[in-house]
């Protein structure tokens, strides 16, 4: 597990905020998919569940993160 240093865990926030954003940018891409006719509604709405599911696990992990980097400084 990542140490308890402030620059580490502002690391961290950095990475998983990067995670972040390529689950958003694979959800864009699925958006443009299914206008383009390539994937259906139902395909597209699996894609949306599961992208929002990973965020939300993301968002929990940097809420924690931030908080421990509140008790350093």
């Amino acid at each position: 597990m990542f140490g308890s240093s402030p620059e580490k865990l502002e690391h961290k926030i950095k990475e998983l905020n990067a995670i972040k954003a390529e689950y958003r940018q694979d959800l864009e891409e699925a958006e443009k998919q299914y206008k383009n006719g390539e994937m259906d509604k139902a395909q597209l709405d699996r894609m949306r569940a599961r992208t929002e599911e990973h965020v939300e696990r993301i968002n929990e992990k940097i809420r924690v993160t931030r908080e421990k980097l509140q008790e350093k400084k």
